[in-house]
């Protein structure tokens, strides 16, 4: 009987787990998560860009926003809803950026154990989505040679995070 019973509450928080799987459990340490990547972000300017996370399925955000630079934990692999706002230069705009964390491969693993997944909002990424433009950011894990030796040529290894960036605005509960 109580083998039957530790099944159903396993099978119970697998099927919760999949339920949430997708919603941000992000933490504001400066740690990496044994099953989360730690995201770094950076803005068109030092400080001031603010970057929210959706909370739950109602599409509401967290109240306390990050101050760029600034770093997050985020489960992986997982889609993330984004809300920039106080962007430099652009005063008023509001966009609603998705951030997506890809499943981990051995040498992602190996990287992000000592390091943090990056994401610039570049100026240029901000004036293109105010202008309508759908602005598409991939992150790779840099090939063994160029993070190994100064100068490397370039390379892309596994993919590490997507970001998509238009001019979408979404109606806040």
């Amino acid at each position: 009987m109580k083998a039957t019973t530790i099944l159903i509450f396993m099978a119970g928080v697998l099927g919760l787990a999949l339920l949430l799987g997708g919603q941000a459990t992000a933490q504001t340490t400066a740690q990496t998560t044994r099953s989360g990547y730690q995201v770094r972000f950076a803005g068109p300017a030092p400080g001031g860009m603010r970057v929210s996370y959706q909370v739950g399925r109602e599409g509401r955000f967290g109240e306390r926003a990050l101050v760029t630079p600034a770093r997050m934990d985020f489960l992986r692999p997982g889609v993330y809803r984004l809300k920039l706002t106080h962007i430099p230069g652009h005063e008023g705009l509001t966009l609603f950026p998705s951030l997506e964390i890809a499943a981990a491969t051995p040498r992602s693993e190996a990287f992000l154990a000592h390091s943090a997944i990056t994401v610039e909002f570049t100026e240029r990424d901000i004036s293109e989505a105010a202008a309508g433009k759908f602005v598409t950011r991939v992150v790779y894990l840099p090939e063994a040679e160029e993070f190994a030796f100064a100068g490397g040529g370039p390379g892309r290894g596994a993919v590490l995070a997507i970001v998509r960036l238009g001019d979408k605005q979404l109606d806040e509960p």
